[in-house]
């Protein structure tokens, strides 16, 4: 009888400490635990709300460790203090309950950077067809260039769409709507002839691009060397990189990204990590869509 109730006792200790783990999906409602992903953060880029809780609240205590879990339609934040406690923290960084025991990182998949395998650079391509595209269509930013029509779409499903005049765009939005479950975005097929719009010497030149070489060499001249350099030079000097953005605080290639590929949507807020690797991530909670995230130069991670 002894050992039958040592047994128990065991057997509840384990299924209380298991219950407390699971407990931490439940500040990203409607997520299901196997799409959620995690970055560990420098404990600089914490959610600065966060992070007044817990001076006002730990004053004597300070944070071993941070993390940012994201979900399909939401994302919130741990902390880790020197107490061995642990603290949870919803998308607006507002404390939703604690654990006697660190973090398991372990539960969830390590978030990707974008960057190092083919699938994660034929979603970059992609977004930097719409980059381009936003561009020609932007209202607050000089035009650069603009496809001859008619151009060809290839659509996830290697299907294609030919765009011979403007009414023919909304076949790839019909094509969306159909499948709505597809995050993938759309690539040009080359050859494509584009029109190069010169702002210097106020001139168009037609321009024949073979390839995405190609394509992001007509990009880099879009953006400028000079204003890539003197964007990142201002985020490398904020001291709170993780606070909530506004849409006039977000950078304009996010901004011109969202309203390409989900024009029916807009951008909620943003927020900009920093990664214990040392990588950028941009966070973006769009009203309908659910949360995306970029690199630091922009670059569509999913």
């Amino acid at each position: 009888m002894n050992i039958q109730n040592i047994l128990i006792f065991f057997l509840s200790i384990i299924i209380i400490f298991s219950c407390e783990q699971v407990g931490d999906s439940l500040r990203l409602p409607g997520e299901d635990p196997s799409d959620i992903i995690y970055y560990e953060l420098n404990n600089d880029y914490l959610a600065p709300e966060s992070k007044e809780f817990i001076e006002s609240n730990f004053p004597s205590e300070n944070v071993n460790s941070s993390f940012i879990l994201i979900g399909k339609n939401t994302y919130g934040f741990e902390a880790d203090l020197t107490n061995d406690k642990s603290l949870s923290f919803d998308e607006d960084g507002v404390f939703k309950f604690d654990r006697e025991h660190p973090f398991i990182k372990e539960k969830y998949i390590k978030g990707k950077y974008g960057r190092g395998n083919g699938e994660d650079k034929d979603e970059d391509e992609g977004k930097d067809e719409g980059e381009e595209k936003d561009k020609d269509e932007g209202k607050d930013r000089e035009r650069c260039f603009e496809y001859v029509m008619p151009y060809t779409m290839i659509m996830p499903d290697s299907s294609t769409i030919t765009i011979s005049e403007e009414g023919d765009r909304e076949q790839i939005e019909n094509w969306y709507d159909e499948n709505s479950k597809e995050e993938k975005r759309p690539k040009v097929q080359f050859p494509v002839d584009i029109i190069f719009l010169s702002e210097e010497e106020d001139k168009e030149e037609v321009l024949t691009l073979t390839s995405y070489d190609d394509l992001k060499e007509v990009m880099e001249l879009c953006y400028g060397g000079e204003e890539k350099e003197d964007r990142k030079n201002k985020d490398k000097g904020k001291k709170d990189w993780c606070k909530k953005l506004d849409l006039s605080e977000i950078d304009d290639c996010i901004i011109e990204y969202v309203n390409e590929n989900y024009p029916d949507d807009k951008i909620v807020h943003s927020r900009t990590i920093l990664t214990k690797d040392d990588v950028t991530i941009h966070i973006v909670k769009l009203e309908n869509k659910g949360v995306l995230k970029f690199g630091e130069d922009c670059e569509f991670i999913d």
